[in-house]
């Protein structure tokens, strides 16, 4: 069997995207969820685009809070909160788009390494030769 660059850059690619994804996984199945809100320590914070605030939110009917600088269209309203099950006072708001697809930018660096070295590794024609052989004991 002969792989040429263009796939092995894409097997490299698809790898990176399992391990990511399998890592997110990790981190969701040791989550726990809860609701929440976000105050404006200063009103004059609302003004503005991103401010720092307040997430507070309740665990088994007690209260957690947690700093974050986030937007400030999310003030005062019900958030859905995500903690690790270990570590309750670490809560952070919790989307889809936040937690599963914004962190894929930090794919992008590794990407564009292997795929300056695999496209500068192996000329235009070359690629890997992968030969399966079958051993017979007589």
């Amino acid at each position: 069997m002969r792989l040429n660059r263009t796939i092995i850059f894409l097997i490299g690619v698809v790898l990176m995207l399992v391990l990511f994804y399998a890592q997110r996984v990790f981190v969701y199945q040791r989550s726990a969820f809860t609701h929440g809100m976000m105050v404006c320590d200063n009103p004059e914070d609302r003004k503005l685009y991103e401010a720092d605030m307040t997430l507070h939110y309740y665990v088994e009917g007690k209260e957690y809070t947690s700093q974050l600088h986030g937007d400030t269209r999310l003030a005062y309203k019900e958030l859905c909160v995500r903690y690790p099950k270990t570590n309750v006072e670490k809560g952070k708001i919790y989307s889809i788009g936040k937690f599963w697809f914004f962190p894929l930018l930090w794919l992008l660096f590794p990407v564009m390494l292997w795929g300056g070295f695999i496209f500068t590794k192996f000329r235009e024609n070359s690629g890997v030769n992968i030969t399966i052989e079958r051993k017979c004991n007589n």
